[in-house]
């Protein structure tokens, strides 16, 4: 290749590069409606793309000239790499405004979430898609384009150009880039950790704590006496952070907020943290009230914290009593979440359902399901149709979970879930089922997002609605933990347990990130940067050795739950049968 071929239109790996360029714009239009970050993230990669043809240029120039064997290898290893960055660029894109949020970093993937990503989360039809696109970008490839020859001469000031604003918005405009070298890079070089702290392992060995503080699951079902014929509906809401909902709840108007309505006859905990950062280890932490200190997804989890399968826990004891206990989800399969649990029934979305007029988006695969509303009248039947002994319901909102709902109804979770609740509590009132009904609304964690994490991000609400009750704001710490005794002392009509003396929290997957607060407001936020060592973010009020201290008692429950986790291969041994419950499959 002649030096002055480098930016020549008829040179077939230059015109996959700018066919593939366009291709990657035109994707995240189809995805995304930001516009700017758009724009940024394109030239970004359109610049790492045109690093990797700069390479082939280079290495032709100077290894064919000696060696025109070295000429295959030399392409192979180019097209490998090129369509290589292609697809991560795609798949990014395809989560475009979720990634911007994530900041997804390739420092901080491994094996297991890139497992669960094929299996669980890219749609198989787009994964299908891929190599025909690769096809395609290398057919247009042949396309002539002397017709475009009076740009040629210009396209080397062009390229140029785009280089250097790329690289000066990226470092001035990071908050728009979401692209995982990127993310990388900002991790390595902006992030300033207040400290960094390694731990020695002899003195982990012989930490000592109290292991009530981390295990409250109830041991023996019997102890517990409920009353008869309560309905307890409990609803999850996903992502949303105790500030987040308290301005969003604000911003509804007061004749149609749900919140308002019944906020006389409610108690809400202005200092309940979740102990998890995703939808499952904070749900089975929950209603299992084992705390689980590793991220969600990852490789071989049950060997991590699948001891918690093997616990007690609240279904358990509903049924134990009486109840009947009832999951409900607007998804088309059970999964891990809600499967693991021992329901009387379970109702989810039936295959073949009509889904005319409600949103039923296909950004992940594993969540191929549809907006609340769908569902709220097979709701509606349940609480009308429940046991008279009691009924124990659980709802996991699926509304928010990514972006494409807002994006669709242009609707804060907080004011989608408050028309569904206002739905449903008018309906209750008139066919006089407010009686003898709890009705319980939290989150099961925070906003995500790997940058910047606050102790905000991480304190959740929680909304206990009877009523007997007067409304009043309770100020303790708690945390999802203590969701089972901060439950069962209302419907028993017992003393509220105390306020936890300090709440341990693990951040999303792929976050490395934990942190640990005190009654009094002390705290810190961590990241883990290796073995038993910890970069800190955020601290208030301890100092260098105590911090090290709180560290040691987590490291050490970690691997006390691995040591149970070994006992037997954990596994969802319920799954099956609660999709047979769903009319999923016979």
């Amino acid at each position: 290749m002649a030096e002055n071929q480098f930016f020549t239109l008829q040179h077939y790996p230059y015109k996959l590069l700018l066919f593939s360029g366009i291709f990657l714009v035109i994707l995240k239009l189809f995805f995304s409606g930001n516009y700017l970050a758009i724009i940024l993230n394109s030239m970004l990669e359109f610049t790492i793309l045109l690093f990797l043809y700069s390479l082939l240029f280079i290495g032709e120039k100077k290894i064919i000239e000696r060696k025109e064997s070295f000429r295959i290898g030399i392409y192979l290893t180019f097209y490998a790499l090129f369509f290589m960055n292609l697809f991560i660029f795609s798949v990014n894109s395809f989560f475009f405004d979720d990634s911007l949020i994530m900041k997804y970093s390739l420092s901080n993937f491994n094996m297991g979430i890139v497992g669960f990503f094929f299996k669980s989360m890219i749609p198989i039809k787009y994964l299908l898609l891929a190599p025909s696109i690769i096809v395609l970008l290398l057919a247009v490839s042949f396309i002539d384009l002397n017709k475009l020859a009076k740009i040629e001469p210009h396209l080397k000031k062009v390229f140029i150009i785009i280089v250097i604003l790329s690289i000066t918005l990226f470092l001035f405009r990071f908050d728009s880039i979401s692209n995982i070298y990127a993310n990388t890079v900002h991790e390595r070089v902006l992030e300033d950790p207040r400290m960094k702290i390694s731990l020695d392992k002899a003195t982990i060995s012989q930490t000592k704590y109290s292991s009530g503080d981390f295990d409250k699951q109830i041991m023996n079902y019997s102890e517990y006496s409920l009353p008869r014929g309560q309905r307890v509906l409990m609803f999850v809401v996903e992502q949303t952070s105790y500030n987040t909902f308290l301005e969003e709840m604000n911003e509804i108007p007061v004749e149609r907020n749900f919140f308002e309505i019944v906020k006389p006859n409610t108690h809400i905990f202005t200092n309940h943290y979740t102990n998890n950062q995703d939808s499952m280890t904070a749900i089975w932490t929950m209603l299992n009230s084992n705390f689980i200190p590793f991220e969600c997804y990852m490789t071989d989890w049950n060997k991590y914290y699948g001891f918690v399968l093997g616990t007690n826990n609240l279904i358990d004891l509903f049924n134990n009593q009486g109840y009947e206990t009832h999951t409900v989800a607007s998804v088309y399969a059970s999964g891990l979440i809600m499967g693991i649990y021992n329901w009387t029934n379970v109702t989810y979305i039936q295959p073949g359902t009509d889904s005319a007029g409600f949103f039923c988006p296909e950004d992940f695969e594993y969540e191929k399901g549809c907006e609340d509303n769908i569902i709220l009248e097979d709701v509606k039947n349940v609480i009308d149709n429940s046991n008279p002994n009691g009924l124990f319901m659980v709802q996991e909102f699926i509304y928010g979970h990514g972006t494409s709902y807002e994006e669709q109804f242009h609707k804060t979770r907080t004011e989608y879930y408050n028309e569904y609740l206002l739905n449903l509590y008018d309906y209750m009132k008139q066919n006089n089922l407010l009686e003898d009904t709890t009705i319980v609304i939290l989150a099961d964690h925070g906003e995500k997002g790997y940058m910047d994490k606050s102790l905000w991000n991480y304190q959740t609400p929680l909304m206990i609605i009877n009523s007997n009750l007067k409304y009043q704001e309770i100020d303790g710490l708690y945390s999802t933990i203590d969701f089972k005794d901060i439950l069962l002392s209302y419907l028993q009509k017992t003393e509220l347990k105390q306020e936890s003396h300090y709440v341990y929290f693990v951040g999303q997957t792929q976050g490395s990130e934990m942190g640990y607060i005190e009654n009094n407001g002390d705290y810190f936020i961590a990241k883990s940067s290796g073995e038993d060592s910890f970069k800190i973010r955020d601290v208030n009020g301890l100092n260098d050795s105590e911090i090290e201290e709180k560290l040691k008692v987590f490291v050490k429950y970690q691997e006390g739950a691995i040591v149970k986790s070994s006992v037997k291969n954990y596994w969802c041994q319920l799954c099956d049968q609660n999709a047979r419950k769903a009319g999923i499959y016979n």
